[in-house]
């Protein structure tokens, strides 16, 4: 399966080799987060897909199972798989990793202002006083949270 990401750039790949009988519904019925995913998006009409590279696989399904589906639109959608935030070990900051949140990190106003500097310097922004984690996403362009890939603290 080919398309086109908008940071990866041309992707192809082998669903035979990377993606061999996925899951489509789980063994307790429910359906499984390729085609939910693929559902919720063509439900709510959504033309702009931003996720971590981790899933740079996900389109790949997504795309034969829309084919199967003939839900051919889905193939306008534009992906975004963007690099991940890592921890100083270098392992992916998640809910899956059971990574700590910010809170149970003690995560205080001087780790907070850090990182949110680290963000911007790494976008070639001046580092300024932005308070929380809404006022710098809304500071932002998408291609500046593309860009900012992965952030080791």
């Amino acid at each position: 399966i080919c398309w086109r990401d908008q940071v990866m750039g041309e992707v192809d790949i082998s669903l035979y080799d990377h993606m061999r009988d996925f899951v489509v519904r789980k063994k307790d019925g429910m359906a499984s987060y390729q085609i939910a995913s693929l559902i919720d998006d063509l439900q709510l009409g959504v033309t702009c897909i931003c996720r971590g590279e981790d899933l740079l696989h996900s389109p790949a399904a997504q795309l034969y199972l829309a084919s199967l589906l003939e839900k051919g639109i889905f193939s306008q959608t534009f992906f975004y798989h963007h690099h991940l935030l890592t921890d100083d070990t270098g392992e992916k900051l998640s809910k899956s990793h059971a990574s700590l949140s910010m809170y149970e990190t003690g995560y205080n106003s001087d780790l907070r202002q850090h990182l949110f500097n680290e963000i911007l310097q790494k976008v070639g922004r001046v580092p300024n006083s932005i308070q929380n984690a809404e006022e710098l996403g809304n500071s932002l362009s998408l291609n500046e949270i593309i860009q900012i890939g992965a952030i080791p603290f």
